[in-house]
């Protein structure tokens, strides 16, 4: 009979959870605008168990479960988020002598080599700095409004686009001297081993008087990297010499890390006859069955080459293929996706490669590809 009630007590349980799971993940991705697709920046405990919500009936079933069973959240998290348990510092600088302040224009940067694929989350040394309000009796009463959000950001080209980013409220930030830190837990996120990235942080308000600090070490305590800042808002940047800034990288085993050997890949696609006996594309499939003679020419293994003509090359096809791709492929790999046929700009919409019984967008395309940890080349 105690089995039979602990197992009501947890189905019940994780149906609630799972319904407010839904809900909370549906406004996520609909008020969701970043660069990169992954929404959910919570962790799995929080959704599990919510510690925000009123005492009700879900509270009162939370709280049997934590005594029948003290390690379920640590059970459902290591179900739930295996990278995100299985993570661990990568890299890190924790010297520090000073700081530089953040506020409007003013950015800085660290950049970062990691030696594992996925990125999970940064931590950096960090505090807040704002002018308190001398209010009855000398009472300071601190006004966050003056000093903007904190955004940490992680790019592969200092200019370029945020491969992710995480933004908190100045009330997230601690205000001590010495600096505390913080952590930044976006989206996890496959990143080249071996290779520079950066940690940019910005803030969106501040001042003079009303700033972040962000702490540093001198003499260049980190080697595999180096410390650049803007007064421009990041539309360029300058050496700060001598210096790393405190951080720490986290990250986990991806799949992709480099294994030594480098093997090459392809997927060649060519569609001359369509579903529509009216559309046609001369010699496009005979492009690709050359393509594929080419390269076996030159060395590639037959074996590492797919081939995708006419009736064969359906978007189903096209797409699992591509997924065959980044399941045998890694970093230090090369591959190689080719696809003559019809497509073009759709009005109203956006562009498009078209398959045997349908297209491919340009955006389904590119996350597709974005999945691949090895140099692609694409036509």
């Amino acid at each position: 009979m105690k089995k039979i009630l602990c197992i009501v007590v947890v189905a019940i349980l994780l149906f609630s959870n799972i319904n407010g799971m839904n809900e909370k993940r549906m406004k996520n991705m609909e008020g969701n605008n970043s660069f990169h697709p992954q929404g959910m920046n919570e962790r799995v405990t929080n959704k599990i168990f919510n510690k925000n919500i009123p005492f009700n009936f879900h509270n009162i079933f939370s709280f049997i479960l934590s005594i029948l069973f003290p390690n379920l959240e640590k059970i459902l998290w290591r179900n739930s988020s295996p990278s995100s348990l299985n993570d661990g510092i990568d890299q890190s600088q924790e010297k520090s002598d000073s700081y530089y302040k953040i506020y409007g224009n003013h950015w800085f940067a660290q950049s970062f080599k990691n030696t594992k694929g996925k990125l999970t989350k940064v931590e950096i040394l960090i505090s807040k700095h704002t002018k308190g309000l001398n209010l009855l009796s000398n009472i300071k009463f601190v006004d966050n409004s003056r000093i903007g959000n904190l955004t940490v950001a992680i790019r592969y080209e200092l200019t370029g686009k945020d491969v992710v980013n995480k933004t908190l409220s100045p009330g997230q930030i601690p205000k001590n001297r010495n600096g505390e830190w913080v952590t930044f837990d976006f989206s996890d996120v496959d990143i080249w081993v071996d290779t520079t990235y950066y940690i940019v942080v910005c803030s969106d308000g501040g001042d003079e008087d009303n700033y972040y600090r962000w702490y540093y070490g001198n003499n260049n305590p980190y080697s595999k990297g180096f410390a650049r800042n803007s007064t421009n808002a990041g539309s360029s940047w300058n050496s700060l010499y001598d210096i790393d800034f405190c951080f720490k990288t986290y990250s986990s085993v991806s799949g992709e890390e480099p294994d030594g050997k480098v093997e090459r890949w392809a997927l060649l696609v060519g569609v001359a006859k369509y579903a529509d006996p009216e559309v046609k594309a001369k010699y496009c499939d005979y492009d690709a069955i050359d393509f594929k003679n080419v390269l076996v020419h030159h060395g590639w293994q037959e074996d590492h080459i797919k081939v995708l003509t006419n009736k064969q090359a359906t978007k189903a096809n096209i797409l699992s293929y591509l997924n065959w791709l980044d399941s045998m492929e890694d970093q230090d790999d090369i591959v190689i996706y080719f696809h003559p046929s019809h497509g073009g700009l759709i009005p109203g919409y956006s562009y498009a490669l078209y398959t045997y019984d349908s297209s491919i967008w340009d955006h389904t395309l590119d996350a597709k590809l974005d999945n691949l940890g090895s140099a692609v080349g694409q036509k």
